[in-house]
């Protein structure tokens, strides 16, 4: 299996989170493109999978060429981290009415402009969530419900979605996941339901995606269409 990572645009934690996550790559597993590992200036022609970091800027239509060239040459894209998955902090980008230079415009999520087969979250993608991630990838057969599979039909996503989905629907069970899960500490536990310090939010998704209650609502959602289907 060729494996390559690129970053769009972004901070690079993604790029470094990636790094210290090959050591856990399957053996069969060859790395045969990162900007910051390999010596390597052009992408090869024939990746298995492509892991993909950064938001795009919608004005940037050179970075817009790119990615969709690297979609054809990857057989599996994966959008690695919040950025590339959600647009995460990236969306906070240019604010009050000044003009905004081509890297503060617009950012979007990969798959406003390429078909993503898996997103993954988080600011950068916890531990946890990797080794998931590339379990998933290494599975023969492919397991029926796959979360990260899941994930790329989501556009945007934060706490509040957690607290209308899950807290306010009184289907919370306090397990703490959320808490720990957050990067910026935005989320406490106060008397067994979660508390968001919206302050802090950066809008990296890694609660909903973690929540135990989100997963078994997506699994429903899954069985669900296989019966309708079948």
């Amino acid at each position: 299996m060729k494996v390559a990572f690129t970053e769009i645009g972004g901070c690079g934690g993604c790029s470094l989170s990636f790094l210290r996550a090959s050591a856990q790559f399957p053996e069969n597993w060859e790395l045969v493109y990162h900007p910051l590992q390999l010596d390597v200036s052009e992408f090869p022609d024939d990746v298995d999978i492509l892991f993909a970091g950064g938001a795009v800027c919608a004005q940037d239509n050179e970075s817009i060429d790119l990615l969709a060239l690297l979609r054809e040459k990857s057989k599996t894209v994966v959008a690695f981290g919040s950025c590339a998955a959600i647009g995460g902090i990236m969306r906070f980008f240019v604010r009050g009415r000044q003009k905004p230079k081509q890297w503060q415009a617009t950012h979007l999520p990969l798959s406003q402009f390429i078909k993503c087969d898996l997103s993954v979250v988080g600011c950068p993608p916890p531990p946890q969530s990797i080794k998931k991630l590339i379990s998933n990838l290494s599975a023969l057969p492919k397991t029926r419900f796959d979360p990260f599979k899941k994930m790329t039909e989501i556009s945007y996503v934060s706490c509040f979605n957690l607290l209308d989905e899950v807290i306010n629907a009184k289907l919370c069970v306090g397990c703490g996941l959320c808490e720990v899960s957050c990067p910026t500490l935005a989320i406490q536990i106060i008397d067994g339901v979660p508390e968001f310090i919206v302050e802090k939010c950066i809008r990296c998704g890694v609660c909903y995606a973690r929540c135990p209650q989100i997963i078994k609502k997506w699994k429903r959602q899954e069985e669900q269409n296989a019966k309708f289907s079948g």
